[in-house]
């Protein structure tokens, strides 16, 4: 059996200043640092044969965090009743106008997303719970104040509040034990095949400082994945603002033939069954090839995306229903790979971070990549501009190669991405958290970051 126990080094800067830990053959264990602090830990043998029932709690925190994403899609579906209120019926995709004033509206709501890092900084510190329910107190009121918006600056005013208000998806910290270490219970505390489970309890440990955003920011392997999902945010977010354009457009002038009465209810049921796709294979291909490998792989898909979508759809012009099916597969496929990334970036900034304690922040720095989805009106509105001096034909083909190139950006910056943290590299030494791991069969102590 393998016992477990962290602790951060006692002297900062001092990398002697690891916990030594001593287990007796007793049921207490002791350490005690180098600066004279001692904790004890009691290994509580009545729950040797108990099953340890986490159900519910995890229950629990899955419905708090549906909760956020089903508010952050009411806020999101309101979007487009109001733009029709706002734009006349034949003009809601007839014109590249019509997608800048769609992508204002959308950069506000990315502007504000970027208080996502405050939100998981003050999570670290306040708890996973409260920032939640404050997100969605936040959101109800932004759905109600949406409702009496009557114009263009009132619209893009309660975007630009969900952003703010929207907290991030946090895991919900409060249904922790307060006397169980809870990092070593989800291993200690499992269910093995044996049927047996353990419980560890620490009296008076104290709860580690997180590290700080500069700390982060100073780690090479965040910042390259985070530059590397922002570029992706980049182009994906220009193509979802651009798609009531492109996609209405004809295809010889390289847009996709989609009607624009029937292309909101494309996209809708499009994204439901690229949710339900993700839900189904993102698991097989974490385990079989890794978070790393599958985003990598993912990367180098859009670009193929954006090449041979309008291509493809010059060549069929004599089919409409060919070029619709192409227009939908590409549309699906694209949704597909980036609701897909965002579950591997999301697993690879978990690697990333040091420890459960700085999870917040280091999953609100996610949030940053919206900065670079608000550039994405600069592109649909460059567009705008050159509109009036070029045609049809060469503003879809400039933007559908500015998609291209983007993404073969963000797929080359995929491999000087790292699944793990590099100890000293990314992080100093002490500022880690060190284990030492006994374990019956071994000779010696296994001592591991």
């Amino acid at each position: 059996m393998l016992l477990a126990f962290w602790r951060r080094g006692c002297a900062e800067g001092n990398e002697e200043g690891r916990e030594v830990f001593e287990q007796t053959l007793y049921e207490k264990v002791d350490w005690e640092c180098e600066g004279g602090e001692q904790q004890d830990a009691v290994f509580d043998e009545g729950h040797h044969n108990q099953p340890v029932d986490q159900s519910g709690s995890s229950q629990h925190q899955l419905t708090i965090i549906y909760v956020l994403f089903l508010a952050e899609a009411i806020m999101a579906s309101s979007l487009q009743s109001q733009l029709k209120m706002l734009i006349t019926k034949d003009d809601f995709c007839g014109n590249l106008s019509t997608s800048y004033l769609e992508s204002i509206l959308e950069c506000a709501y990315a502007v504000g997303s970027v208080a996502g890092l405050f939100w998981g900084w003050l999570s670290d510190r306040r708890g996973r719970r409260p920032v939640a329910l404050m997100g969605v107190a936040g959101m109800s009121l932004c759905c109600i104040g949406m409702g009496f918006a009557t114009d263009l600056l009132s619209c893009t005013f309660f975007r630009l509040l969900a952003g703010l208000t929207l907290p991030g998806h946090q895991n919900d910290q409060e249904e922790r034990s307060i006397d169980v270490d809870c990092e070593k219970a989800a291993f200690l505390g499992e269910v093995h095949e044996d049927g047996q489970s353990s419980a560890v309890r620490v009296y008076d440990a104290e709860k580690p400082d997180p590290i700080s955003i500069c700390q982060i920011l100073r780690a090479p392997s965040l910042v390259v994945l985070l530059a590397s999902y922002s570029i992706l945010s980049l182009h994906s977010a220009t193509f979802d603002q651009l798609l009531p354009h492109l996609g209405h457009s004809s295809t010889r002038h390289g847009g996709m033939g989609i009607p624009c009465s029937v292309l909101g209810l494309v996209v809708t049921v499009v994204s439901l069954v690229a949710g339900t796709l993700i839900l189904l294979t993102a698991p097989g291909a974490v385990a079989r090839l890794g978070p790393l490998r599958s985003y990598r792989l993912l990367s180098m898909a859009f670009p193929a995306i954006y090449i041979l979508t309008p291509l493809l759809a010059v060549f069929i012009t004599c089919s409409p229903a060919s070029t619709a099916f192409i227009a939908i597969l590409s549309i699906l496929i694209k949704k597909v790979l980036h609701g897909s990334a965002g579950v591997f970036v999301t697993l690879l900034m978990f690697n990333a971070s040091p420890d459960a304690f700085s999870m917040g922040t280091i999953i609100g720095l996610m949030q940053f990549a919206s900065l670079f989805k608000a550039l994405a009106v600069a592109v649909s509105g460059a567009s705008f501009f050159l509109s009036n001096d070029f045609s049809v034909v060469t503003t879809n083909g400039a933007l559908w190669s500015a998609l291209a190139l983007f993404s073969v950006m963000g797929a080359a910056l995929t491999w000087l991405v790292r699944d793990h943290p590099v100890v000293g590299q990314d992080f100093p030494v002490s500022i880690l958290k060190w284990e030492t791991c006994f374990d019956a069969a071994a000779a010696e102590p296994v001592e591991m970051v």
